[in-house]
């Protein structure tokens, strides 16, 4: 379909699959709430993460077949592991989005806090190629609110920020072993010490 086709369907279809997983959960006696980030593909036309407290009740391991570079002894799709759900796969096509969809457990809040920053913060999510109206972060009404907290927290999103971290801190105290490796790629050319002894 052409990229003003996709742009003019996608928040019914999108709130069909919403409304049917809503009334799934409700069956189920579950809770369900959510939080969809809406970016464009390569291709222009959009897609979405989506974090949600529900299940879909047929969760099942089987396979996909994912598109990467390939060569003269790679070829183009390889054959992975993955979550799946006949329900879902039905539902998003019924809804007019397709076949294609991605589960993954989240394993701790700290990975789905940083899975929806990495998706908030990308340099996408600034352009201006939306709809008037258009809300790429969209949540549900009964989506947990937290406590603010007052923090001297900074976001590291570009190279400058992370030099500006690099001339200030001697010392960084990680948390697991990805933010560091974060670390110590982006503050390579820094004298600052990268302090692994807080990872359990």
């Amino acid at each position: 379909m052409t990229h003003a086709e996709a742009d003019a369907g996608y928040l019914s279809w999108t709130n069909r699959v919403f409304s049917a997983w809503r009334a799934r959960v409700k069956s189920k006696g579950g809770k369900w709430c959510y939080v969809q980030v809406t970016e464009r593909q390569h291709r222009g036309h959009p897609h979405s993460h989506i974090l949600t407290t529900a299940d879909t009740f047929d969760l099942s391991l089987g396979h996909v077949f994912k598109k990467r570079e390939s060569n003269l002894y790679i070829p183009s799709y390889s054959r992975e592991i993955a979550l799946r759900s006949d329900w879902l796969s039905d539902t998003v096509q019924r809804a007019g989005l397709g076949s294609e969809y991605d589960i993954s457990i989240a394993g701790s809040p700290e990975g789905a806090s940083r899975y929806v920053a990495k998706y908030l913060f990308k340099q996408t999510m600034f352009e201006d190629t939306w709809r008037k109206g258009w809300k790429r972060v969209r949540y549900s009404q009964n989506f947990p609110k937290l406590e603010e907290v007052k923090t001297d927290c900074m976001v590291l999103l570009s190279e400058d920020d992370w030099r500006w971290l690099g001339k200030r801190a001697a010392v960084i105290e990680v948390r697991d072993e990805k933010v560091g490796l974060d670390c110590k790629y982006h503050l390579r050319h820094a004298d600052t010490i990268i302090d692994y002894k807080s990872i359990s």
